[in-house]
């Protein structure tokens, strides 16, 4: 992030406006994605904690998950900023202080994941995540799940780890309603959603318990990841002259439906082997007389081994300039 937009958040971060509302600025940092997190925090000398829920900390050891009450001054914040591409840290502003904070927001980190039957598996969960807190946000579909997740908080601030000139910020407006709006960092940024909050300072006892991402907001977060992927996908591929040529003209409901065949049909999770199906998928109308996509990938028992599979044809199409 460069000087100039790094100011245009301190500026958000630390606004005068806040002070008449006894609101502090918080980060979660993850030491997970940047090694030297940890030293920075302990140097900062600034009053933090580590947030992992008591369940899980004894496996973390070291790594460290950790709420810090940040000051304006302090070289940390712009250390924080400078790194954002590594989804180091998300910022938001409370009333409360650090001990009630940790205490609550802990139990957020290991939740009760339900699945498509119905079944609770206990999971790690990132809500803290830059690229996991705006969608998770978007899936509160309740006054009840609203309540529970900003009950100490006011605002959360992201910035994108693949943007540097963006700022996703997230409020409750009352009701079933939060507002995830995304900001450009060309100019300082009204704090004009403060008219719109509500500074009451409530006890947290009231949310304590067990965290629970129901099924809906599991199919929320799958379908967010799809329409993310796919934008990105056509995004790449107009910067992109390759040989997949006809790509440009294709639908996104064609590369939608291409998506779920490669995760429902083969069990192709990561990225790189999305793009590569997809992409293939687009440019193949029969398959390939010399390979049988669907039963190497069938029988391919592990990610990189479909990978593999896929790399072969597309190797092939290029080399013999396959007619499909």
């Amino acid at each position: 992030m460069k000087k100039e937009q790094i100011a245009f958040v301190k500026q958000l971060l630390f606004s005068e406006e806040y002070q008449k509302t006894d609101l502090k600025t918080y980060a979660i940092v993850d030491s997970v994605r940047e090694e030297n997190a940890t030293q920075q925090v302990i140097f900062s000398a600034l009053n933090s904690l580590n947030l992992w829920s008591e369940e899980i900390e004894s496996e973390t050891q070291t790594v460290q998950l950790h709420l810090v009450e940040l000051k304006k001054e302090s070289e940390l914040v712009t250390y924080l900023l400078e790194h954002h591409e590594k989804s180091v840290a998300t910022y938001f502003l409370s009333s409360h202080n650090l001990e009630e904070l940790g205490a609550y927001y802990s139990s957020f980190t290991l939740a009760d994941i339900e699945d498509e039957k119905e079944q609770f598996k206990k999971g790690i969960f990132g809500f803290y995540d830059p690229n996991i807190l705006p969608n998770y946000i978007k899936t509160l579909y309740s006054h009840e799940k609203i309540a529970e997740f900003f009950a100490g908080i006011t605002i959360c601030f992201s910035p994108n780890p693949k943007k540097e000139d963006e700022l996703t910020l997230m409020y409750p407006t009352g009701g079933t309603e939060v507002t995830v709006e995304t900001v450009t960092l060309k100019e300082p940024i009204e704090t004009t959603f403060l008219n719109s909050t509500t500074f009451t300072k409530e006890t947290l006892e009231p949310y304590e318990g067990r965290r629970v991402i129901d099924h809906v907001q599991v199919g929320l977060f799958k379908r967010f990841a799809k329409e993310e992927f796919l934008e990105r996908l056509f995004i790449e591929y107009e910067k992109n002259e390759t040989w997949f040529k006809e790509f440009e003209e294709a639908s996104l409901q064609r590369a939608s439906t291409l998506y779920d065949e490669a995760k429902e049909l083969y069990d192709i999770e990561s990225g790189a082997g999305l793009y590569r199906y997809i992409l293939l998928g687009m440019k193949l109308l029969e398959p390939v007389k010399s390979y049988d996509l669907h039963d190497n990938l069938l029988n391919a028992s592990v990610e990189w081994e479909r990978l593999e599979q896929l790399d072969k044809i597309i190797d092939y199409i290029k080399k013999e300039n396959v007619d499909v």
